[in-house]
């Protein structure tokens, strides 16, 4: 049986090298600078909250929408800042857009809870139709100007 590092290319295993260089240096500008420490701080709050409200024990099936919505949050989270560290910051920012797009609809929910079993039953089509991310454009834009 193959070694573990004879089983990944030599392309592949530089590549990776490369992306761990980038993380040190990247970490390294982190460190000089409180904004960005903060930023690191508040991802790290935001994932052990969805962390904590993942283990919460419950039968209501849209209070198990909410917790998923968070795992996907937590996920996104984390792949978004590994790969903004290893310098990937388009990708991570596509994945930061949904991170947004989750959040909208969860205050979505927030404002109105019979709106989760609707989600929760809608087929793709009509949850893009009824929830895609422009549904509500023009009241996030209300909610900004406030």
């Amino acid at each position: 049986m193959p070694e573990p590092k004879d089983i990944v290319p030599e392309n592949l295993a530089r590549l990776h090298d490369g992306e761990e260089q980038l993380r040190a240096k990247a970490l390294d500008v982190v460190a000089g600078d409180r904004r960005l420490h903060l930023h690191l701080a508040t991802i790290e709050a935001a994932m052990d909250l969805a962390n904590v409200f993942r283990q919460f024990d419950t039968a209501d099936e849209d209070l198990k929408v909410a917790q998923l919505l968070g795992m996907r949050t937590f996920n996104a989270f984390g792949a978004s800042l590994k790969l903004a560290l290893s310098g990937y910051g388009q990708n991570s920012a596509l994945i930061m857009r949904d991170i947004l797009e989750t959040a909208f609809l969860l205050d979505l929910f927030r404002g109105d809870r019979t709106l989760i079993a609707r989600w929760r039953v809608a087929d793709k089509k009509a949850r893009m139709k009824e929830f895609g991310p422009v549904k509500d454009a023009p009241h996030w834009c209300e909610l900004a100007a406030r």
